[in-house]
């Protein structure tokens, strides 16, 4: 999705040679994508040569001789970005390759990409590893991951007053621990998929595309947010749980709440008020699910809902970084591209609020890369206190 290319000085000078060659080059490669170039293409800078002083030689030895060639190489190729690799191990993976006159018979056109689903399952493994094949680091960012993956959810606040009527009811429970959720099972026969298990398949099988081939010193950073109405919602909950305990008269009851609301103190609070328990323990529990990839750097980072400014960490998308590369792919709807179906392996979803999309207008992109910059946790759920 983003073109690497490579323009070797060799052919700058034998194009120089040559004007309807050139002026050919000039306007089917460089006019016609100058817009969007920044965004779409990278330059490839060959290990243990400087191709931007390379370039600036030929300037220097053309001045004068060629006004169009001073455009094309100061105004337009040395202000792309440029990542440094091996060329010989790597010209397999390079997408538009200009090292021969012969390199410039077809015209090269530039687009944004935009792929709207439903796309097939090979097409998608493509855009992917297209993208992260240069890549040092790659950040997934989705703030719904906790409320669909994690019992810190709407699903963990039914959990525990299913466990409060069980006490009442004298039935076995569970104490509250931080967890996964499990693969449910889906009442709604129409709908014969499970949206809880989406993002745990989907995020499994995104790293699976992006490390088929071991990439060496490659960075992934799962990027996601806890909400201030969950928080909100299990303080309530807390409360309610605390009046019940003080309410109860039958004293082993009374000793089965003061369990289970422990185990939710031990999980969520500290007596620490600057130490933020409840994100330490739900990255610990999501960086399991990523356990298989033992050779790579996996992290998972959680932030705050909203900034100091009043955003919202709300966009979902890849941010893609080289050594100077930086670029951004709006997922749409979120990253649970995948769904799970009974019984059968996960499969790409087949609605059109997901898509891959390039982020080329410098404006939009700073919406979609502030999510790597929103403020750190900020607990907001106090330690709690038994009488």
């Amino acid at each position: 999705m983003i073109s690497s290319c490579y323009v070797s000085p060799k052919f700058l000078k034998d194009i120089s040679e040559n004007e309807i060659i050139f002026n050919k080059f000039y306007e089917n490669f460089f006019l016609e994508n100058r817009k969007i170039a920044k965004e779409t293409i990278f330059l490839i800078n060959e290990k243990n040569i400087d191709l931007k002083e390379e370039y600036k030689k030929i300037l220097y030895d053309l001045s004068g001789q060629n006004s169009r060639m001073h455009i094309l190489i100061n105004d337009f190729l040395l202000k792309l970005n440029f990542e440094q690799i091996e060329i010989n191990n790597s010209k397999k993976s390079i997408d538009i390759i200009f090292d021969n006159i012969s390199d410039i018979q077809r015209p090269i056109q530039l687009k944004v990409p935009y792929l709207e689903f439903p796309i097939s399952e090979t097409k998608f493994k493509n855009k992917i590893q297209s993208l992260a094949k240069f890549a040092k680091k790659i950040t997934l960012f989705d703030p719904n991951i906790i409320d669909h993956l994690t019992n810190f959810s709407n699903e963990g606040f039914k959990i525990i007053k299913e466990d409060l009527n069980k006490i009442e009811k004298e039935l076995p429970y569970e104490n509250f621990r931080p967890k996964i959720l499990d693969i449910l099972e889906i009442n709604n026969k129409k709908n014969n998929f499970n949206y809880v298990a989406c993002y745990k398949a989907s995020l499994k099988n995104i790293l699976d595309i992006i490390l088929t081939e071991k990439k060496k010193g490659i960075k992934i950073e799962i990027l996601t947010c806890i909400k201030d109405v969950a928080q909100k919602n299990f303080k309530f909950l807390i409360e309610d749980i605390k009046n019940k305990y003080e309410k109860e008269e039958d004293n082993l009851k009374k000793e089965k709440i003061k369990t289970l609301l422990l185990s939710i103190k031990s999980i969520l609070t500290s007596n620490e008020n600057n130490e933020n328990l409840l994100s330490i323990n739900y990255e610990k529990i999501l960086l399991k699910c990523f356990s298989k990839w033992k050779d790579v750097q996996v992290e998972v980072k959680i932030k705050n809902d909203w900034n100091v400014d009043g955003d919202q960490f709300y966009r979902r998308g890849m941010l893609v970084e080289g050594e100077n590369v930086r670029g951004v792919i709006c997922i749409g709807k979120g990253l649970n591209v995948y769904e799970i179906h009974k019984r059968k392996a996960s499969r790409l979803r087949k609605e059109r609020h997901y898509r891959l999309k390039l982020i080329d207008n410098p404006n939009e992109k700073k919406t979609y890369t502030v999510q790597s910059n929103f403020p750190d946790f900020e607990q907001k759920i106090s330690p709690i206190e038994l009488n």
